[in-house]
């Protein structure tokens, strides 16, 4: 899977006039006009492991995302400014708002067709497994993938599979290299 780097280069006025037709009250400071950002995904890797009587289980590894500000920056006012923005739902506002380290943590929205996200522990890091709906999930998607996400040192990992167990997807983890 290709990657991807997107640069824009802001323009405070006009951002700033988004901001306020959605009801923001606070404003991006005047010094990032003409700042460059860019946000950076890298390449992924892909593998489907067959199993018998069974869709395969697919494993996907990436480099985290990577946001980048320009020297002088500071990403907390950014941040802060896109937080109180009304038209972000009070709900996904809390949870943000939570993450401390934003920098560094990778949110994991909920996806439609998963009735539980549950946080676990893979290999000492923090993850998130997903299970679906069996019945809902097979008319949007056509499978009942369960998956397990988590983050360490930089890297993404993903492990899916129909009918997947958490601790199946733990051994599978443990045994990665």
């Amino acid at each position: 899977i290709q990657g991807t780097s997107t640069s824009l280069t802001l323009d405070v006025e006009k951002a700033n006039g988004i901001i306020k037709s959605f009801g923001g009250k606070s404003l991006l400071p005047a010094g990032l006009d003409g700042k460059k950002f860019t946000m950076t995904t890298s390449a992924a890797i892909m593998a489907n492991y067959p199993r018998e009587n069974a869709t395969p289980i697919t494993i996907v590894q990436s480099k985290s995302p990577e946001f980048v500000f320009p020297a002088g920056v500071d990403p907390n006012v950014v941040r802060d400014v896109l937080l109180s923005l009304p038209i972000l739902p009070d709900g996904i506002r809390q949870q943000l708002e939570k993450i401390n380290d934003w920098q560094h943590t990778l949110p994991i929205p909920a996806v439609e067709g998963y009735t539980k996200t549950e946080q676990v522990k893979v290999n000492g890091a923090d993850g998130v497994f997903m299970t679906t709906d069996k019945v809902r999930n097979k008319r949007i998607n056509g499978n009942n993938a369960n998956t397990l996400i988590w983050q360490n040192n930089g890297i993404v990992y993903g492990i899916s599979g129909e009918n997947m167990g958490l601790a199946q997807a733990q051994a599978i983890a443990a045994s990665m290299k």
